[in-house]
């Protein structure tokens, strides 16, 4: 059994051996016994050849479509190339190993020279330090907001005193010439404010 290689619109296909001839032949081989054949069988042979290449046509046309829907497929998430894999697993282990290794020296020489305690002191040093600055944060926040507030509450009163001081302001220079003709009447002052 020899296999042919067919260049097809995506590369080389071993399996393809020209397509259409192989395929009928083998329908063909499948569909004969070695009975001797009636007219009617020979009508029945027929339609079902025909039967058999239409369907046949459909088939390479499916075929067709799904090698291009492979060849897309593939473009788009890349071939699977188990030689490049193995080499990108092993050059990753490889680098592990090596990590691996130099975690493990610096761990020994933490260990001989006895920075190991000391470091950990610095460590939780720096995080109660770090601890009491965010609550220093907070509460300096609060204060912020207060002190806001009260801005906030100053300025309104400011606000309601000028009211206030203008108002006087225009009531007593409505009063005052009143009080200096002397004949004002006490009713003839409110009258005017309210106009």
């Amino acid at each position: 059994f020899q296999r042919h290689v067919v260049e097809t619109y995506f590369g080389f296909d071993e399996e393809s051996v020209d397509s259409e001839t192989s395929s009928l032949t083998s329908y063909n081989t499948d569909r004969t016994d070695h009975t001797p054949a009636t007219p009617e069988e020979d009508l029945e042979d027929g339609f079902s050849r025909e039967e058999a290449e239409l369907r046949f046509r459909q088939l390479t046309r499916e075929y067709q479509a799904l090698q291009r829907a492979y060849a897309l497929l593939q473009e788009t998430t890349g071939p699977l190339d188990p030689e490049r894999h193995c080499r990108t697993r092993e050059q990753l282990q490889t680098e592990l190993i090596g990590c691996q290794a130099r975690i493990a020296d610096l761990e020994r020489s933490l260990a001989e020279k006895g920075q190991d305690s000391k470091w950990v002191e610095e460590k939780q040093n720096l995080l109660r330090v770090n601890q009491e600055l965010r609550e220093k944060i907070v509460s300096l926040e609060q204060c912020e907001m207060r002190l806001r507030s009260e801005v906030q509450d100053t300025l309104d009163q400011n606000e309601l005193l000028e009211f206030r001081i203008l108002e006087l302001e225009v009531r007593e220079s409505v009063l005052l010439p009143q009080q200096q003709t002397g004949a004002a009447k006490p009713g003839s002052c409110l009258h005017k404010l309210h106009t």
